[in-house]
């Protein structure tokens, strides 16, 4: 059941409600699990470690798409 709402609260936090969706993905995962019965805390912990993923794989990406991208223009 929580592969039905993980991606649903993703398409959720795709608003432009807040900065990378931060508190609005939580709030409609919390909403979600509330309906099946999740327990709150593991549901906020899981949204906020991918949501930590998510930046750093975000910095990550930046370390190499910025070099990349100068030694494009200099050609």
């Amino acid at each position: 059941m929580l592969s039905l709402i993980f991606p649903s609260s993703l398409l959720i936090s795709l608003l432009p409600i807040s900065v990378g969706g931060w508190g609005v993905r939580e709030g409609s995962l919390l909403y979600f699990s509330s309906i099946i019965g999740i327990g709150t805390e593991e549901i906020v912990l899981s949204s906020v470690q991918f949501g930590i993923i998510l930046a750093i794989t975000g910095i990550a990406n930046s370390i190499f798409i910025i070099p990349i991208s100068r030694l494009l223009k200099s050609k």
